[in-house]
């Protein structure tokens, strides 16, 4: 089984338990989960038998040398104003993924990388409303779970090989899984851009794990995009509040994250369902799994039938 991360999803579980088989293999890239169920793989497939070290992969030439920065991004004062008071958790999570200092941050790195040192650029986004609004603004091609298939493999393809096409945005991607598509003489860069002050923080303490755990070292960059970014989107702070108004007026679900395979199960746990039943079910007799049936004679004999009592014979009191 390939990315087998994914098995302690509750669809998944269905498929290991129904399936019969004499042994069991898994492979992935990241042995990681953002929930604690990861530990589930030992029961559900078996110890884990072989990992390989990134940084020998990256010596080998397997995988492209990674150096990582994690960008401080402090948020605005409007935007940090409206995340002290808000409740809605989906809300504060908008105003932190969407705070003008981080459009400009990420604005900022794929000017330099595009312009600089004419890199290839992913930028990556699990929250769809965020991602939309940076593909749009700064007019990149984005792929999300919504993309037809056409157009998706129109744009990696163009992404690919077109000087026109240097930076695509992904929805719901981790970025410890895409580090392998480089050689030994390439140099990748991975940035995480985390709003200061905020819960993001601490998320980004545990993006980070999975990477230090692999040998790897992050650096704080707390001075991006530089003081002469003006010619950068959101510098003006009338713009600032117009961005701060369309979050506040979006919906729920338009600022919701995008959903994985693994998340699936998540979803379906929030949905309730009436059905018709009994309690037979409940206790597990139902069908064939509960059945009373004499073992007691042999098959063809016939159990005789009891003689009837004589009542005249019934003691008296």
């Amino acid at each position: 089984m390939d990315e087998v991360h994914v098995i302690p999803a509750q669809m998944f579980r269905k498929v290991i338990r129904t399936t019969k088989s004499h042994c069991k293999l898994g492979l992935t890239a990241t042995l990681v989960r953002k929930d604690e169920r990861i530990t589930d793989l030992n029961f559900f497939i078996g110890p884990k038998l072989y990992e390989a070290n990134w940084l020998d992969l990256v010596k080998g030439g397997y995988i492209a040398n990674v150096q990582c920065a994690e960008v401080w991004c402090p948020m605005t004062k409007e935007f940090f104003t409206e995340y002290l008071k808000e409740e809605n958790s989906k809300k504060k999570q908008a105003l932190y993924v969407m705070n003008p200092n981080k459009f400009r941050a990420c604005e900022f790195l794929i000017r330099f990388h595009e312009r600089e040192r004419g890199d290839k650029i992913i930028v990556f986004a699990d929250n769809l409303f965020a991602l939309t609004e940076y593909a749009m603004k700064l007019r990149k091609p984005m792929i999300h779970g919504a993309t037809s298939h056409v157009e998706r493999k129109k744009n990696l393809e163009a992404f690919k090989t077109s000087k026109e096409v240097n930076t695509i945005f992904l929805s719901k991607g981790r970025p410890e899984d895409r580090m392998a598509g480089g050689k030994e003489e390439y140099n990748a860069f991975f940035y995480s851009l985390v709003s200061t002050d905020t819960q993001e923080m601490y998320y980004s303490t545990r993006r980070q794990q999975f990477l230090i755990d692999q040998g790897y070292s992050f650096k704080v960059i707390t001075s991006l995009p530089p003081d002469c970014g003006s010619e950068l989107s959101y510098s003006s702070v009338q713009e600032q509040r117009d961005l701060l108004r369309k979050v506040l007026t979006a919906g729920d679900e338009a600022v919701d994250l995008e959903m994985l395979e693994e998340d699936a199960d998540e979803v379906a746990l929030m949905k309730a369902r009436r059905t018709s039943g009994s309690m037979s079910v409940m206790s597990g007799a139902d069908g064939m799994v509960y059945m009373e049936y004499n073992t007691g004679h042999k098959r063809g004999h016939v159990k005789s039938k009891s003689k009837p009592k004589d009542l005249s014979k019934r003691r008296k009191f």
